[in-house]
């Protein structure tokens, strides 16, 4: 715990199965914000999240740590990718959000009012052509071939996903 507070200040859930006082009392120092015992359901999981978030004015991307998957790499602080031996570019706020929401959710589909929510913080229903028109613009920017993505795919009937796909 201690160490991924050195590299991030985002707000952090433990879960513990019956966790004691002091233990509680120990991850709490060690730098946890909530500590919930195991299990607890994803519904509940999530609305912790959502209320830790909104507290904490969500993340301030210079307080994510590079996300390096190998091939691509994302600097949350420089708002750069750098994809293989290419040079790294730095993308706009609107280009950053969705491809941090993809790459942190890597092999999840998302769908689209989710994806939606993600990138521009309001719930309801997300606009397909948004999405559509967005995961578009990314794919020019990272894709080698944006016809036929190697990382970001369409899940039919759902929305999107981030994946290292072979070959």
């Amino acid at each position: 715990m201690a160490a991924l507070r050195r590299v991030t200040e985002a707000p952090v859930i433990a879960l513990a199965e019956s966790p004691t006082e002091s233990q509680t009392a120990d991850l709490l120092a060690a730098g946890a914000d909530l500590i919930l015992p195991t299990p607890t359901g994803p519904r509940l999981l999530a609305a912790y999240a959502q209320v830790l978030l909104r507290r904490s004015g969500g993340i301030p991307p210079f307080a994510l740590p590079v996300l390096d998957l190998g091939e691509i790499v994302l600097d949350p602080s420089a708002r750069k990718v750098k994809l293989g031996d290419r040079e790294a570019q730095r993308l706009t706020q609107l280009g950053f959000r969705p491809l941090l929401v993809l790459i942190t959710n890597q092999d999840q589909g998302i769908p689209s009012e989710v994806f939606v929510e993600r990138v521009w913080g309001y719930t309801g229903t997300g606009s397909l052509a948004l999405v559509r028109n967005l995961v578009s613009r990314l794919r020019s920017k990272i894709e080698p071939d944006p016809g036929n993505p190697r990382y970001i795919h369409t899940v039919p009937g759902l929305g999107c996903r981030f994946g290292l796909a072979t070959g």
